[in-house]
Order: C-alpha cells, then structure tokens, then sequence
C-alpha cells in the first residue's frame, strides 16, 4: 500500500567549508571550462525518477568540467541537497549521482564529504525541522536512507556511518509518526529495510518493535495499522514481495479504511 514517495550520535563526518544555497558562480573556471550551474541544473532536471547509469552520464560529465575549486564542490552539494529537499522523490536520482561522482577530490576533499556535511547539519536539527517543515523533514529521511542504499565505497560497502541518523530518523517516526510521515517509513523500509537489516539486525529488531507498539496503540488510525501491518508482514518475510493474495488484501483493507473515513 505504501506507494512510492508521497503515494511515492556522532557526526556523520567531519565538516567541509560548503557553499551557501544561492552563491552566483562564475561563467567560466580558470581552465577555461564554460559550464555554468545553470546548465547542471538543466542536465539534472531532465533525468527520469529513477535513472540508469546512461541517462546520469552527461550530468556527471558537466559536474566533472565545472568542479575545480572546494567553492565549486560546495555549489554543486547544495544545488543536488537543494532540490532533493524540495522534492523527496529526487532522492533516487541524487543518489546515483552521488555514487557516480563521489571520489571527485580537490585539495584531498571529496564531493561525498560535502554532502555528508549538508546531511549532518540538518540530521541534529532534526527535530526542529520537523516541527517547521515536516516535508523537509520527510526528504531528509528520504535522502538519507537512498544515499545508504545506493552509495558504495571503494570496498564495496554502503556507508555504515548513515545507519544511526537513518534509525533515528526511522524511530522517531514509528514512535508518533503522521500518516504521510509512516508512508514514507514503510516504502523507505521496503526499498532499503533488508541492507540495513543486514547491517544492523538489532537497531531493526528494535524498530519493528516500535511498530508493533504503533500498530496496537488506539492513537493509530485504521489506515495507518494497515500499512504498518503489512510492513511487519513484509519483514517477516524477510523483506521479500509478499503474495499477489496477501497484497490484495492489505490494498482492500486499506480501501475499506479511507471509505470508513470519507
């Protein structure tokens, strides 16, 4: 039922000197490169929700030319950080992106460093900014659970450093989430629940508990019981599709909710 996006600790690194939202680059960089953030922003906002490693090509190709100073990489997190936190469903798109370029390096700085540096400030005024702008709030968890399931190191691995804003985030929300706000959890859970489940089998242990309690609680709504039923159904089948059957009947029930509320 939970459809995609609206229907779809420690520091997580140490800080980078990043752009301020809004800082007028220059037209052309000292190597002579005329590429502008204009035509990134351009580039970016043809690529399809979810976007193979083709269409990112020529948006990685321009932000290659147009990086050349730490300003520059700065201007780029923010402009890819910006439009995913007024859009949550650019997260998918954002994190390709970020896995393609990531160990772009200038001056021993790279580009992963400066998004990570944006992801931090706000992951500990998370709670604050969900009191002023739940969305934002909704496309930082977003971004952070799709930059965890996408981005890979050298080694192969996921960026484990994500996994505690990642379950904070998840917690506070299972703990007295609205419903848009357990739509967001349970389809962040079923496209990445498995990789940090198999990361971190206890904080998801601890999560699932947490929805158990929502489940029961007589706070929840109908509609919300119903799609966090099928999440801990979901996990029970240890993240697996579950049954056209069972599908249907979650997706019946969820029906019956909103004609009971209408």
């Amino acid at each position: 039922m939970a459809t995609r996006g609206r229907g779809r600790g420690r520091g997580l690194l140490v800080a980078t000197s990043v752009a301020k939202p809004g800082v007028k680059e220059s037209a052309n960089h000292e190597n002579g490169s005329a590429v502008t953030l204009q035509e990134i922003t351009q580039s970016i906002r043809r690529l399809d929700i979810e976007p193979d490693d083709d269409q990112i090509l020529p948006s990685c190709d321009l932000i290659k030319q147009y990086i050349q100073t730490e300003v520059h990489m700065g201007e780029i997190a923010n402009l890819i950080y910006g439009m995913c936190l007024k859009d949550r469903d650019f997260a998918v798109p954002a994190g390709k992106l970020i896995n393609a370029l990531q160990n772009i390096d200038v001056d021993g700085m790279k580009l992963r460093t400066s998004f990570l540096s944006l992801m931090q400030k706000d992951f500990l005024e998370k709670d604050k900014l969900r009191e002023s702008s739940n969305e934002k709030f909704l496309s930082l968890v977003a971004f952070l659970c799709q930059t965890f399931g996408t981005v890979r190191l050298a080694n192969g691995e996921p960026m484990l450093v994500l996994t505690t804003p990642v379950f904070q985030c998840l917690d506070a929300i299972a703990t007295d989430g609205q419903e848009e706000e357990i739509e967001c959890l349970v389809y962040q859970l079923q496209c990445h629940g498995k990789l940090l489940e198999e990361k971190t089998p206890q904080e998801m242990l601890k999560l699932m508990q947490k929805v158990r309690q929502a489940i029961v609680s007589h706070k929840t709504s109908a509609r919300v019981r119903c799609m966090l039923l099928e999440l801990l159904e979901t996990w029970y089948n240890k993240w697996q599709p579950l049954s056209t059957a069972t599908s249907n009947f979650y997706a019946d029930l969820f029906s019956e909710s909103l004609l009971q509320d209408s």
